[in-house]
């Protein structure tokens, strides 16, 4: 009886890798992005970026990315996975805060829900756990905020990153810094907590080293999507689950 239930299991999942893309070398970024352009940011100088959340292609699935590279710029289009960075030490700050906040953030975008201060925040939050060591030091130091470029008092902010949270040039949404602070307070706070101690990364996310004609582009961390060799694997195992119940034993007289 169980066997029989493998059966159309084993037919689904082989289906399914047929209609999967072949290639898993490929990563595409679409567009528009989910956030606000012209952030003021501090890292090896001031220089305005564009932070938020990128429609991802991955493995022939939608899914999204955040980048966690302030050194290349993002490239829209067909990135080539170059290879895998580890996600150990900042990273794993970073996946605590995707893998809290971002899954819920992209399905509210799919409800046509207007998400640009959740996914700056969010974008904001990842770079300042990335490349500053102090992050989870300096929180709750003088008012309960993490550090900031104060545009009514010259540059105040420590460590290698910072952004100026009072010029948001497309927005004035004070939301974008509510978030973010509510994003570090969430993550301080899991980091103090004696189970910190033992997490470790998921494996639901990953951190690409990608390429665009030869150029290096953005290191963007993704949702992960099924591979299809991991599909077929599963499909070949089900098969011979199948197979191993067709097989009838002898009967001796």
């Amino acid at each position: 009886m169980i066997i029989k239930l493998f059966k159309p299991i084993a037919v689904s999942f082989l289906v399914l890798f047929f209609t999967l893309p072949l290639c898993a070398s490929t990563l595409t970024v679409n567009g528009p992005t989910y956030g606000y352009s012209g952030v003021n940011i501090f890292y090896n100088g001031v220089k305005e970026y564009n932070p938020g959340m990128f429609p991802i292609n991955h493995n022939g699935y939608d899914t999204w990315g955040f980048c966690v590279d302030l050194d290349y710029q993002v490239a829209s289009g067909e990135n080539i996975i170059d290879g895998e960075i580890e996600i150990a030490d900042n990273y794993l700050f970073v996946e605590w805060l995707v893998g809290t906040y971002a899954n819920d953030l992209y399905a509210e975008a799919l409800a046509n829900e207007n998400i640009d201060a959740k996914a700056t925040a969010l974008q904001l939050a990842i770079w300042e756990v990335r490349y500053d060591t102090t992050w989870d030091y300096d929180y709750d130091k003088t008012n309960g905020i993490d550090d900031y470029i104060d545009p009514s008092n010259p540059p105040n902010g420590t460590g290698f990153f910072y952004y100026d949270r009072g010029l948001i040039k497309t927005s004035t949404d004070p939301e974008v810094n509510n978030f973010y602070d509510d994003y570090i307070k969430a993550l301080t706070n899991a980091v103090k907590d004696q189970s910190w101690n033992s997490f470790v990364s998921s494996g639901d996310y990953l951190v690409f080293d990608l390429s665009q004609q030869g150029n290096k582009t953005q290191d963007i961390i993704v949702n992960v999507v099924p591979e299809p060799t991991t599909v077929l694997l599963l499909g070949f195992g089900l098969l011979g689950l199948c197979a191993v119940g067709r097989k009838k034993p002898n009967v001796s007289d």
